[in-house]
Order: C-alpha cells, then structure tokens, then sequence
C-alpha cells in the first residue's frame, strides 16, 4: 500500500506539519501498523482504497476526486528545466492513438495545434525563435480531471509553456495539461520568481499510479 499527500505551496507550515507528521513508533511495537492511517494518523479518515480496510473490515467510501492545475505559477518555474513563449497558430484538434505525430503513452487521447516559439526564457529551444511546431497536450494520468479543462491554445494567444519533450525529427514539442499558462506579466514574474529557487536537489515527485492496489 502507499499513500502520496499532495499540498498547495501556499498551505501554511502547521498544516503542512500535521500532513507529514508519521507514527512510526508501531513498526517496532507488538503490535505493528495494519493500515496506512495508523501510520500516517492524519490519513486515517481518507479511505484510500476501495477495498475492506485491513484494521476495521468496513468497506471505505469512494475517495474524492483530486483537485488538477491548482499550481502558482512560481511553482511551475522552480520545477522547470525549459520555458518558451509560443503563441497559437492553428485551432486546437484531439488526436486519438492514430496520429502520426505522437506515441501517445498510455493510451491518451493528446490535443494538438501549431504554434509558433516567440521566445526562450529558460532552457533551450530545439527550434529558431519564430519556428512553426506542433504542440501536443496531454492529461497526466487514466481519470485525470484535467480532461475537462478547456483547450488554451488557440490561434493569436500566447503562453508560458513547460515542455517534457522537444522532438526535433517531427518537429514538436509535448506538455501536460498543466504546463502550460496565459502569459501574463503577473505570470511571468511569478515563473522568474520560482528561476531563482530552482535547484538540482529535487527529485521526481511520486505518482500513486506507479503502484498496485494491493
């Protein structure tokens, strides 16, 4: 079993705190931990699985659906390694596992369009500033909320982007549904903001999918 708390960089230190706060003295008592909310206490009322809980034998509740794109956009900066500035070019079309542009992992459907790099502000672009590519969006995981999140870019927009993936042999470049943001001179100072905290410490962040249920 695993648990993966998920926080907004704005939530204050005591309830940051009290999220993290883990009972490990049950890994070495008698009677040892036989659910994720005797070890981590503030987890106990979450019912994170949808089958009979270990401890109790009552059927937990389905959890509530996580919350997608909540990000300040200083959070955005800190955790990226490339940032351009495209503007649209073409309207936005969904493209199922057919398309020839993208490989398209997990079976998601990923929205593209064309826009055009207007400017580099951190990293390297793979293409001159004013170079036409394709931008393909996509939801992170299967049931990720961000499906219903409306398309951004469309044509005479322009937007701060965070791209996993810069593929010159196509000539596109790939994102998640949350990579991307209007760009806005409140915006953009946010994002230099989160340029200057940004380090090599930080790792991976944890994805609950990676693991089985049971």
């Amino acid at each position: 079993m695993a648990v993966e708390v998920t926080y907004a960089a704005t939530a204050p230190q005591s309830e940051i705190e009290t999220l993290t706060t883990f009972n490990l003295s049950c890994l070495t008592r008698f009677r040892q931990c036989r659910s994720l909310g005797e070890l981590l206490p503030i987890a106990a009322g979450w019912h994170l699985y949808g089958y009979t809980d270990l401890a109790n034998r009552q059927l937990p509740s389905p959890p509530r659906a996580p919350e997608f794109c909540n990000m300040p956009p200083w959070v955005l900066g800190r955790d990226a390694d490339t940032a351009l500035i495209v503007e649209g070019v073409s309207e936005p079309v969904e493209m199922g596992n057919d398309s020839p542009y993208e490989s398209h992992e997990f079976g998601l459907l990923h929205e593209i369009s064309k826009v055009r790099i207007m400017d580099q502000i951190r990293g390297g672009s793979a293409w001159p500033i004013g170079s036409v590519v394709l931008a393909s969006v996509h939801p992170l995981v299967y049931g990720d909320s961000s499906y219903d999140l409306p398309i951004l870019l469309t044509p005479g927009k322009r937007f701060i982007v965070f791209p996993v993936e810069q593929d010159r042999e196509h000539g596109s470049l790939s994102m998640q549904r949350c990579d991307l943001i209007e760009d806005s001179p409140a915006n953009r100072q946010d994002v230099f903001k989160g340029f200057a905290l940004h380090d090599d410490l930080r790792g991976p962040d944890i994805q609950g999918h990676w693991f089985p249920d049971e």
